[in-house]
């Protein structure tokens, strides 16, 4: 009876033992938000993964540690790092910790070293203390453009490893937001839009969102489309048509025969665009919006001689984009400049594909994003 039950004992420790190791492994990998235990020696690990954000090839040339091979993009990784015991050791964390396992299984050593204040190295490569400490900032990693399931592993086959998921995340809430601002809410925390569907519903405004899915909380994919359900009752949803390039006196009954209406108007001279040509217009083309939203237009003066833009506010760019090779994905624009932040284009572009837009933006400050398939991938300031 003795001898069984040590048996039944050593057999549960046994147990116990695999299951504590198997709590973080390449197929159970920890995500967004979830604090992991881990021992290095005699120093007690808190690590949890804040965020992370593909960047392309944004850094590459800060120095010669910031090269990015062909096909190859960077992975921005923001981690909380904590000594919660071990006073006599010292802890040392080193870019080179934190790697890349793709989806299909093959490991990208780390040769991403950036010196910035955000660096979870606070503006060096590596760091070393003793005591308990915690660190907040960014690593970085290298990862294939077309590798949609990358792994991050910290320590990968030494003591303390911990694997992590970048591309699951908790739902954001998007209830009770008018349709414009969960859409833009929506690229902007990297997730792609699904179908928007129109319900009956007297009780909140029209185009309200009254309910998503996946729901709020729901872990998912970075890039999953978000299907919506806005309020209507009698109303209908419109899509903005593109008026750019359009004469101001052809588009005011255009807009009152689809159920909507002139807003604000502003005239810039030009030396590009002929006399009452629209310039740029609020909402984008394209944005579904309720009846009778007003439409806001900035149209040509239409000047003949040389215009100095510097002085007028006003900035163009043509952004060129080559969506990466695969599956179609959802292409985002959007403009944040002195009228806030509005989408300039939003579809769905095959692989491969070349997308070209000019854009235009006002003021000193204003800046550009580019989103592809729920992925930041261009964040610059426009420049004239």
């Amino acid at each position: 009876m003795k001898k069984t039950l040590f048996i039944l004992i050593v057999l549960v420790c046994f147990l116990v033992a695999v299951s504590g190791a198997n709590a973080n492994s390449r197929s159970n990998s920890a995500i967004f938000g979830e604090t992991v235990k881990t021992r290095i020696g005699n120093k007690f690990i808190e690590i949890e993964l804040l965020n992370a954000n593909r960047v392309g090839r944004k850094y590459e040339g800060l120095n010669p540690f910031t090269l990015v091979p062909e096909e190859h993009e960077i992975l921005m990784g923001k981690f909380r790092i904590k000594v919660t015991q071990g006073v006599d050791d010292s802890f040392s964390l080193s870019f080179a910790d934190f790697q890349i396992v793709s989806g299909d299984g093959y490991i990208i050593p780390n040769s991403i070293a950036i010196t910035t204040e955000e660096s979870l190295y606070q503006g060096s490569t590596n760091i070393e203390f003793y005591g308990t400490n915690e660190l907040v900032g960014w690593t970085w990693v290298l990862v294939r453009i077309d590798d949609d399931y990358p792994k991050i592993v910290y320590r990968r086959g030494l003591q303390g490893q911990v694997w992590f998921d970048p591309n699951a995340m908790p739902m954001i809430d998007l209830k009770g937001l008018g349709l414009n601002t969960a859409m833009l809410k929506l690229t902007q925390n990297m997730y792609t839009l699904g179908k928007v569907s129109e319900v009956m519903n007297v009780s909140v405004p029209v185009g309200t969102v009254i309910e998503h899915y996946p729901a709020y909380g729901e872990y998912v994919q970075r890039g999953t489309p978000i299907n919506l359900f806005v309020s209507r009752y009698s109303d209908k949803m419109v899509r903005v048509p593109d008026f750019r390039g359009t004469n101001i006196n052809e588009i005011k009954g255009e807009l009152s025969s689809i159920g909507l209406e002139l807003g604000n108007m502003w005239s810039e001279p030009s030396e590009v665009y002929k006399e009452n040509t629209i310039i740029e217009q609020n909402p984008a083309s394209g944005t579904l919006v309720t009846e009778k939203t007003k439409v806001d237009i900035i149209y040509s003066q239409g000047i003949e001689e040389p215009v100095d833009h510097s002085v007028l506010g006003w900035q163009s760019v043509e952004v060129s984009i080559t969506v990466p090779r695969g599956s179609e994905q959802e292409v985002v624009i959007l403009v944040l400049d002195d009228f806030g932040t509005r989408e300039v284009y939003r579809g769905w572009n095959d692989g491969g594909e070349r997308l070209v837009r000019n854009v235009h933006a006002r003021g000193t400050n204003a800046k550009i994003e580019v989103y592809i398939g729920g992925q930041l991938l261009l964040h610059e300031a426009l420049t004239k």
